[in-house]
């Protein structure tokens, strides 16, 4: 757990920036997706510490399906929820779990009565097209991007070296927490980085905010462990 002024500072930085801010007055799908991702993503962690592969109660199941559809009925990347769901499940029960069966069935349901009755995600699917020259194009795009977050007007070194700084403490925080916990937090980060580099478009800097928010967590929470004692 963060201290609370590590948080402070986290909600002040990202609260007052620019990229952030300039968007405080438009309607985006991306910030009800920000609360469904999210959401589904503290109450699955929550789920599964004090569950076990035969466990499966259907309270428990109904609401990180809930939280999982409506991340992908808000925005269609949402579906990258799912396969980090059953990788955090594979790696902790070795087989999938009755929780996990249950959850992406009802989940499954709710995606295809929406593909029935309302709309389905045909001209995202055509509109695929894999190559390595776009995977290197998205991944160098991103890359910058995430020096955006640092923009001050005064300094464009300055914006580049917090960008390195903060994005090489969040690597760190990254493969430290992927290889101790294993977590739907981690699968999901590299479920959705799968799919932004390898789509054919790039979705630009309001859609990479949830990545940002992802890095500056894992920064500050890896900065806060190796500060410790």
């Amino acid at each position: 757990m963060l201290p609370a002024w590590m948080i402070a500072c986290a909600l002040l930085v990202l609260g007052c920036n620019s990229v952030f801010w300039n968007q405080r007055n438009s309607i985006l799908s991306e910030f009800p997706y920000l609360m469904f991702s999210f959401g589904a993503l503290l109450v699955i962690q929550r789920a599964y510490e004090h569950l076990s592969a035969e466990n499966w109660r259907l309270g428990v199941g109904l609401l990180p399906s809930a939280l999982l559809y409506c991340g992908y009925g808000t925005r269609t990347i949402g579906i990258a929820l799912v396969p980090a769901v059953v990788l955090a499940d594979l790696f902790k029960f070795k087989r999938p779990s009755r929780f996990v069966i249950a959850v992406i069935a009802i989940t499954g349901v709710f995606v295809l009565v929406q593909g029935l009755l309302i709309t389905s995600p045909k001209s995202y699917v055509n509109a695929f097209r894999f190559s390595w020259g776009t995977l290197f194009t998205n991944a160098l795009f991103y890359a910058k991007a995430l020096s955006y977050v640092w923009q001050n007007g005064f300094s464009k070194a300055a914006q580049i070296a917090f960008a390195l700084f903060f994005t090489a403490l969040a690597a760190m925080g990254f493969v430290r927490n992927l290889w101790k916990e294993k977590s739907v937090r981690e699968f999901y980060l590299l479920t959705y980085l799968a799919v932004l580099f390898a789509w054919s478009a790039q979705v630009g800097l309001e859609d990479f905010s949830r990545f940002s928010l992802c890095t500056s967590f894992m920064g500050s929470r890896s900065s806060n462990e190796w500060s410790s004692p």
